[in-house]
């Protein structure tokens, strides 16, 4: 399971999230960028198909978790909650 918590917005492109996978990583303030995706990826909040060419927030540098992405559309909802059970992110893990 992983937990996603919104933590501060910096700019249109950067935020801060924490990022607790049990068994894998704990990041509790992660800077995320915004970029064009390079391939096919899995939006670790809604499910979605991630497709090359569309806008979305990854971590920066090569953490545990750098391979995880989140929709641009789809921040509206970090933003709206406090924490998010992201359920797609062990479904995934095998596509990345």
């Amino acid at each position: 399971m992983v937990i996603i918590e919104f933590i501060e917005k910096i700019s249109d492109s950067r935020m801060l999230l924490s990022w607790r996978e049990s068994g894998r990583c704990n990041y509790t303030e992660q800077l995320w960028t915004l970029k064009k995706a390079p391939h096919f990826k899995i939006c670790a909040v809604s499910g979605k198909r991630v497709h090359r060419g569309d806008r979305i927030f990854c971590p920066s540098g090569r953490p545990l978790n750098h391979d995880k992405c989140i929709l641009g559309a789809e921040i509206g909802t970090v933003l709206s909650v406090e924490s998010i059970e992201a359920r797609y992110v062990k479904d995934s893990k095998n596509v990345f």
